[in-house]
């Protein structure tokens, strides 16, 4: 667990180095909740990211999203429009 100290975190990943076996385009998107198993009506999405195999996908939070003193729990899902892959 890492405590950040600020509401407007950039979150970063990098993606897989293999590309997709079905040679689709492979779109990330980054949610952030505050219940472990993203269920909670207050998830967050980013907007879906398209990033080269190997690369490095960011997302920076916006201010207002957050609430001070929460924890939240954050995941990488990789969507190819045939399947959603979680977590990297």
């Amino acid at each position: 667990m890492t405590e950040v100290r600020t509401l407007t975190p950039v979150l970063r990943f990098r993606a897989p180095i293999t590309p997709d076996a079905d040679g689709n385009p492979v779109h990330y998107r980054i949610d952030l909740d505050t219940s472990e198993t993203f269920a909670s009506a207050g998830l967050i999405s980013s907007p879906p990211m398209l990033v080269e195999p190997g690369g490095e996908g960011e997302w920076t939070v916006e201010g207002g999203m957050l609430a001070d003193d929460s924890l939240y729990w954050w995941r990488v899902l990789a969507v190819d429009g045939v399947q959603v892959r979680c977590c990297l």
